[in-house]
């Protein structure tokens, strides 16, 4: 029973921590992240010096410019200025007038290809987003606007998939029809549809396409290109690591005199071992949201050896006040494989960035004697990252995991791997 009180309240404390820190990442979304970049100004002017890199939605609303890294940032608007460019990433952004569901919306927009047909991209935010009795859907419905030579503009959306009561995933491809129809003057498009995809670089291809088809005498057709299709922010880095996992092993014994008498005694028998362990940690980081937070996944292997244990249970009753009952467990060796998810708090503004986080793992023995066993715990983190260059990291890590449900539980014995501590070291590409 106080077992199960503990269990408990160490599941509770977990999941107060996990909810905390993702509450917290509210606090740290609107941070800075100024890259190069230039504006032009409604005389036409070029300006070069450093724009905040956000998400679509904020991208769309506001152009946050500064002139280098001491200057104070000026915030514009639509039509403030005409447009604005990152050079290192690529992505351009127009002051446009477009129209949603009968609705003006003045907004900077994406500019995925400048020529005779323009295409842009644009992430509509919506309260209430219906067709008919389709569905309802509340959220971010993304839009490609095509505009042709005359400066008409097409919009191109893609309802969200519905899960049909017989579970089936019902799919909006009215996009293809609709932009078959857009681009009629290429019938050869239609071949193409077939394979059409709602991403940025589909409908790039498209346009593509379609210019190859009308620019017949050798002309430039095509201004600017998005190079980057489909890239909103998120940076994958994957991490190969070693190191030594230091386990706290316990065997638990219950012993019962008879079905008929309830008298019971427990023994825990605890041996602390330690064996390398190897693995990958993939981390997820948008800067786009939030240079501070991130999303950790990890899964790791290492073999443990389990000494043999002899000990006796002393059981008191009614019938014998000193009985003893002796304990011998064979020696045993086992693969222990784990798999951990979480969240991570990063501070990545110097070349070593300390590292903390929470999360939940589940683990598994392989072996001829433990095929049963499997846990689920919570996990913590602490380490640091030690930027090599820009894309590559030395990672150092420290972890402490710790069973919070033994699912090896049967009958009156069970083996359990109560914590393990961790360290590790890794590289990051």
């Amino acid at each position: 029973m106080k077992n199960d009180v503990q269990t408990k309240k160490q599941t509770k404390l977990a999941v107060v921590l996990f909810v905390y820190l993702l509450a917290a990442t509210n606090g740290f979304a609107q941070v800075d992240n100024f890259k190069d970049g230039y504006i032009i100004t409604n005389q036409d002017d070029t300006i070069f010096g450093q724009i905040d890199l956000r998400t679509s939605i904020i991208n769309q609303t506001q152009c946050r410019f500064r002139r280098d890294e001491k200057a104070q940032p000026v915030l514009y608007k639509p039509f403030d200025i005409k447009s604005y460019f990152y050079t290192g990433d690529g992505l351009y952004y127009i002051s446009k007038t477009i129209e949603i569901d009968s609705i003006e919306i003045h907004t900077f927009i994406e500019f995925l290809v400048n020529g005779i047909m323009n295409l842009y991209y644009y992430e509509h935010k919506t309260d209430k987003y219906s067709y008919g009795g389709y569905y309802q859907f509340q959220g971010v419905v993304p839009y490609y606007f095509f505009e042709d030579g005359a400066g008409k503009m097409y919009a191109v959306d893609k309802k969200p998939d519905k899960i049909l009561s017989d579970n089936y995933i019902q799919s909006d491809l009215s996009y293809r029809g609709m932009t078959t129809y857009i681009l009629r003057d290429v019938p050869a498009i239609s071949q193409d549809m077939k394979n059409m995809q709602f991403n940025q670089k589909s409908f790039i291809k498209i346009v593509n396409d379609y210019h190859n088809a009308v620019c017949t005498d050798g002309q430039q057709c095509i201004i600017y290109q998005n190079i980057n299709p489909d890239k909103f922010g998120q940076v994958v880095q994957i991490s190969p690591f070693i190191g030594y996992n230091f386990y706290h092993f316990i065997y638990i014994y219950d012993y019962y005199l008879s079905v008929m008498e309830n008298y019971s005694a427990r023994i825990n028998l605890i041996a602390n071992i330690s064996f390398p362990t190897l693995g990958v940690e993939m981390k997820i980081v948008n800067p786009r949201w939030s240079k501070f937070f991130g999303l950790q996944a990890e899964l790791s292997f290492s073999q443990l050896k389990i000494p043999k244990i002899a000990s006796e249970i002393e059981v008191n009753n009614a019938h014998n006040e000193h009985y003893t009952v002796p304990i011998a467990i064979d020696a045993s060796s086992a693969m222990y494989g784990k798999f951990k998810f979480g969240i991570i708090g990063i501070y990545p503004k110097d070349r070593i960035q300390p590292i903390a986080g929470c999360g939940f793992y589940t683990s598994k023995l392989f072996g001829e004697n433990h095929n049963y066993y499997m846990d689920f715990g919570g996990s913590l983190t602490l380490g640091a990252d030690y930027a090599l260059n820009a894309k590559h990291n030395l990672i150092f890590r420290v972890n402490y995991d710790k069973v919070f449900l033994d699912a090896s539980r049967r009958g009156f014995f069970a083996d359990n791997i109560n914590s393990v501590f961790s360290a590790k070291i890794g590289y990051s590409f």
